[in-house]
C-alpha cells in the first residue's frame, strides 16, 4: 500500500500505483454491480413465489383428478389388464419399475432389450388407452380454466421470468 485515501467516506488503503478516482471508479463500479445482483435475487424470489403459488394451485387439480373414482376405477381396470398379460404390477407406477427391471436384466443383450421395450409399449398403449384419453382429455380442460382463472397470475410470472432471464417484458 503506497497511500491512504478517503473513498465513499471510509479510509482504504490504495494498492501500488492506483488514484483517489480510480478507487472512486472501482468503488462505484462494485455499487452498480451489486445493485444489479440484489435486483437479480429479488427478481428471483419474486417469480419462485409466483412460480409456487401457481404450481400448487396446478397440482390441486391434477391431485382431484386423480383422487376421482371413475377415473381411479378405469386406472384399476388399466392395471388389472397389464396384469392379465403377464406383468407382475399392483399399480401404474409399478408396472414402469418392473419394465425398467426387465430391461436392467436383459442388458447388454439390445435384441431382449428391444423386444422388453416394444412388448411393454404395446401392452401398455393397449391397457391404459381408455385411462389416459380420460386423463388427457380431463387435464387438458383443466389446463383451460386454470389458464383462465390464473390468466394474470401467469402473465405476470412470464414477464418477472423474462426479466430474470435477460428476455426483458413480453
Amino acid at each position: 500500500m503506497d497511500s491512504i485515501a478517503i473513498v465513499a467516506g471510509e479510509a482504504v488503503g490504495l494498492p501500488q500505483d492506483m488514484t483517489l478516482g480510480e478507487a472512486e471508479a472501482f468503488l462505484a463500479a462494485h455499487r452498480d454491480c451489486q445493485t444489479a445482483v440484489d435486483e437479480d435475487a429479488h427478481t428471483s424470489e419474486v417469480f419462485i413465489d409466483q412460480f409456487d403459488l401457481l404450481h400448487s394451485r396446478w397440482m390441486g387439480h391434477v391431485v382431484d383428478l386423480y383422487r376421482d373414482p371413475t377415473y381411479q376405477a378405469l386406472l384399476d381396470e388399466a392395471v388389472a389388464c397389464l396384469v392379465a398379460r403377464g406383468w407382475k404390477t399392483d399399480s401404474y407406477e409399478g408396472f414402469f419399475s418392473t419394465v425398467d427391471g426387465q430391461i436392467s436384466r436383459a442388458a447388454p443383450d439390445l435384441e431382449a432389450m428391444r423386444q422388453i421395450s416394444r412388448g411393454a409399449g404395446r401392452d401398455f398403449s393397449d391397457c391404459l388407452a381408455t385411462w389416459d384419453v380420460t386423463r388427457t382429455t380431463q387435464l387438458e380442460t383443466d389446463r383451460a380454466a386454470f389458464v383462465d382463472d390464473n390468466f394474470a397470475a401467469l402473465v405476470e410470472a412470464e414477464a418477472v421470468f423474462r426479466q430474470f432471464f435477460g428476455d426483458g417484458p413480453p
